[in-house]
């Protein structure tokens, strides 16, 4: 031993990155330079020098006082659980298996037991395992050594491995290869992986060979599994950019690379994946995919990028950002205002919150010196601020939150799919002030700043999880939580992480074979460097890294279509370098892996971020793929901007019509009251008067268009502008087509195109001596600043009423115009710069085009968009007009 020790010292001292010939060979022959090589085994001198002198008798010593000390503390923590009449989790599987080994009633065996998962057993659930079975029963135990994951909970993968390595002794061992999820070029990486990692075993204490995964010999269904348009394994992999002699930080590339992803699952929705269940492709949705991450930490930048910035619904796995989220927020402001009736910033606060059924707008009159009185401004959400406050006074803060969420309308502000969770966080913050008052009583400014004082410090308080199975969202979560899930697209984030933390600064550290090692003794015992410390280090990086590698594997064997390996990746002259040990470096040198190229995947389009080092695979058209149905609406935002089409018809992203001209009434609520009005109007003033009277709205106006209609501003302006309207030439032409019922309102329309249906709604519709007369309704302004800056969005649109109208009337003329009711007139007619067959041809290509993209933002339109307060790709130039 210690020859080994001096011979292994003497070859890695002199290992230090030699550049001669022999010096290149063997570094190439390891895999690896030789300084890396020596660093990472330098461990291994250590243990061989400290089992070649054995144990000092400091080192005795100290492992006695302290494993004397940890016996010392289980056994009070065992009489304080006894005295209290408490299991543990271990306790309870102890005293199971006494009881069945001992005699009486309780005592029985079963012939034949079956136990699942069996990789992540530990020793003590063994014992149970065997003591229910008895000497005569039979035991059918399943699992996969190869998905043994869960050590810091005692689980042992050595049980399984001894039992196969045994096989034949009473022990019959059947592998089960065949993979029913996967498509098989995905199991063709995942064999060439982790065949190559596990050629001599699964770890140093379990040597079976790797077994690979076998696609059922179906050739059919072989062929069928790959007919998608989806990459088996894409990599995105950025290194660090240097702008000025700065070097960029891990968590910037790090939300570079979350950009890069997000762009990657847009593409990915509508893409086919196969349905397990139907046995047959079907369009992805945003379920179907899935980010894994090794731990929690790994949030930050996808919190950060995926809605914020491309507006992914997104839900996280007990993410840590509670008191970052929205509804938190709100709700602390509403404590916060309820506590402090002197608090004018908590009332400003609770009052632009939804809670107070204020609008951002109205909200605002209350700022600055000058503000408005809340009491006299909005006296309906005063006076229940004061209920609020009564009751938190008789019966305390949670008594009163209670009463402020028995009225959820405040959920309408917020995506469907965001809003089990946000209820889910609400009830987390009435449970933390209900475990306030009964520790403290009923004392709502002290719990507002229990409260507050928790909110400052970031990560103290888990987000609840609230997702039932068919919520549309992308989920992210860690590995270990999707043990036993399945996802068609599967992304895995920040593979260059190191197992285990990679070491720490701790004195003492816990060792299964050790018992505990120690970096130095006390004091006054010796000066000497213990050694203990560093020999359990080693050990126990050797057991971390090899779970590492089989943490990995259930990571990528989670995909069924696509697997996404995504994460930075360090750089040493100019050449990426992964870190030792990480998953990144399991990959090996794979030039088709680390192969790079300058591209800037960000969410505001590649003039906005620093270029960095990544690989993305483009997703070659096809010609079959296109939209089932296509509206006019559709079709006109399109082609005005496919990023702002694909938010709003793939993503679902709640875009804000903003008009540019923002000192005037307008936007998509007053739009759709205008039209509601138009479409029972008769075009006389007085009829328009009794539409709109203030007394109280029509009883059959839907719900969502009462809030626009309470606004009197809103309601004044639009009884201008049909009063207006109905002046003009055109309205009073209206008003005799109406008298003569030949006027044809809100006429919708189905007309299928070779396998695309075309649907829309015709505001206004009549016939004249050969002519079809169409109109479409529009509040926006006709000139902005001079200028039509919404001209090629509307012309869009009425091109595709114009295909329409000629597919459906056939050999008649058409009349197509835009009305302006803000200015009481109709635009000029509307004509196609080549023929409505060329139309039809250009409305078939964006079908295809909006199946499969790309979805560039036009950012030359970002200045006048209606959208470009809530669009992500918006221009900096676009931000300030």
């Amino acid at each position: 031993m210690a020859f080994c020790a001096d011979l292994h010292g003497e070859l890695l001292g002199n290992l230090t990155g030699s550049t001669s010939g022999s010096g290149k060979a063997l570094a190439e022959l390891l895999g690896e330079p030789l300084k890396d090589y020596r660093d990472r085994r330098a461990a291994l001198w250590d243990g061989l020098r400290f089992l070649s002198r054995g144990f000092l008798p400091e080192d005795l010593r100290l492992r006695s006082v302290l494993l004397r000390t940890a016996a010392m503390v289980w056994e009070t923590f065992r009489e304080f659980r006894r005295r209290r009449g408490l299991l543990s989790f271990d306790d309870m599987i102890r005293v199971a298996a006494s009881a069945v080994r001992g005699s009486g009633e309780r005592a029985r065996t079963y012939r034949d037991v079956l136990v699942d998962e069996f990789q992540d057993t530990s020793p003590l659930q063994e014992s149970l395992i065997r003591s229910v079975a008895g000497e005569e029963g039979r035991v059918f135990l399943v699992g996969d050594v190869k998905q043994s994951i869960y050590r810091f909970r005692h689980a042992d993968p050595t049980l399984f491995g001894g039992l196969i390595e045994g096989s034949g002794e009473g022990v019959r061992y059947i592998p089960l290869q065949s993979n029913f999820r996967s498509r098989p070029a995905l199991l063709g990486h995942t064999n060439d992986l982790f065949g190559r990692l596990w050629s001599d075993g699964v770890s140093s204490s379990l040597r079976q060979p790797y077994e690979e995964l076998l696609f059922p010999d179906d050739g059919a269904l072989r062929a069928r599994r790959e007919e998608t348009a989806l990459p088996a394994v894409t990599c995105l992999f950025m290194t660090p950019s240097e702008e000025d002699g700065r070097k960029e930080t891990v968590g910037a590339v790090r939300r570079r690379v979350a950009r890069a992803l997000a762009g990657h699952l847009l593409n990915s929705l509508g893409q086919p994946v196969w349905d397990k269940g139907q046995g047959a492709f079907r369009p992805a949705r945003w379920g179907d995919m899935a980010i894994l991450v090794p731990s929690r930490t790994s949030f930050a930048a996808l919190e950060d990028v995926l809605y914020p910035e491309f507006g992914i619904p997104t839900a996280f796995e007990r993410g840590k950002q509670y008191f970052a989220r929205g509804e938190t927020r709100d709700l602390l402001s509403a404590v916060a205002a309820i506590a402090n009736p002197g608090d004018r910033a908590a009332l400003l606060a609770y009052m632009s919150s939804p809670f107070s059924g204020l609008s951002v707008d109205q909200a605002m009159t209350l700022l600055g010196r000058e503000g408005a009185d809340s009491d006299q401004a909005f006296p309906e959400a005063a006076t229940r601020l004061d209920e609020l406050r009564a009751t938190a006074v008789c019966g305390g803060l949670y008594q009163a939150l209670l009463l402020l969420l028995r009225d959820q309308s405040f959920l309408r502000h917020m995506p469907a799919w965001g809003r089990r969770g946000a209820f889910a966080n609400l009830r987390k913050g009435l449970d933390m002030v209900r475990t306030y008052e009964a520790a403290f009583g009923p004392d709502a400014a002290g719990c507002a700043a229990s409260l507050s004082a928790m909110a400052g410090r970031p990560g103290s308080v888990e987000e609840t999880a609230s997702l039932s199975d068919d919520e549309d969202v992308v989920r992210v979560l860690t590995v270990h939580s999707s043990k036993g899930l399945e996802f068609p697209v599967v992304a895995v984030m920040d593979l260059n992480n190191r197992p285990g933390g990679g070491g720490g600064t701790e004195v003492l550290l816990p060792s299964p074979l050790l018992g505990v090692g120690a970096s130095s003794y006390p004091g006054a015992w010796s000066g000497e460097k213990n050694e203990t410390r560093r020999l359990a280090r080693f050990l126990e990086d050797g057991e971390n890294g090899e779970e590492w590698q089989r943490l990995f594997y259930v990571a990528c064997t989670r995909a069924r279509d696509s697997l996404i390996l995504c994460s930075p990746c360090g750089v040493e002259d100019d050449v990426p370098r992964p870190t030792p040990g990480s998953w990144l470096d399991l990959l090996g040198p794979n030039p088709s892996i680390l192969e790079e190229e300058r591209s800037a995947p960000t969410g505001r389009g590649p003039e906005d971020g620093p270029s960095g080092r990544t690989i993305r695979r483009v997703r070659p058209p096809r010609p079959d793929l296109a939209l089932e149905r296509l509206s006019a609406t559709s079709y006109a935002l399109f082609r005005w901007c496919p990023a702002a089409w694909r938010m709003k018809y793939r993503q679902g992203f709640p875009l804000v019509w903003e008009l540019p001209a923002e000192d005037a009434p307008g936007g998509a609520d007053l739009g759709s009251l205008a039209h509601w009005v138009l479409a029972r109007w008769d075009f006389l003033p007085q009829s328009a008067e009794r539409l709109l009277a203030p007394e109280s709205p029509p009883a059959y106006l839907p719900g969502d268009l009462r809030p626009v209609w309470r606004s009197e501003r809103s309601r004044d302006a639009l009884g201008q502008w049909l009063h207006t309207f109905a002046a003009s030439p055109l309205g009073l032409r209206l008003a005799d087509l109406a008298v003569r019922k030949a006027l044809r309102r809100e006429t919708p329309f189905r007309l299928s195109e070779g396998g695309l249906l075309l649907t829309g709604s015709m505001d206004l519709l009549w016939e004249e001596e050969g002519t079809v007369f169409i109109r479409d309704y529009k509040i926006t302004a006709a000139d902005l600043r001079g200028q039509r800056p919404w001209e090629p969005l509307y012309d869009a649109q009425l091109a595709f009423y114009g295909y329409a109208a000629s597919r459906l009337f056939p050999g008649r003329g058409q009349d197509i115009r835009l009305v302006h009711l803000r200015e009481g007139r109709e635009g000029a007619p509307f004509t196609p710069e080549g023929t409505w067959e060329d139309e039809g041809r250009i409305i078939a290509e964006t079908a295809h085009r909006a199946a499969q993209g790309p979805f560039d933002p036009v950012t030359a339109r970002c200045s006048d968009c209606f959208y470009r307060l809530d669009c992500p790709f918006v221009s900096e130039k676009g931000l300030s007009s």
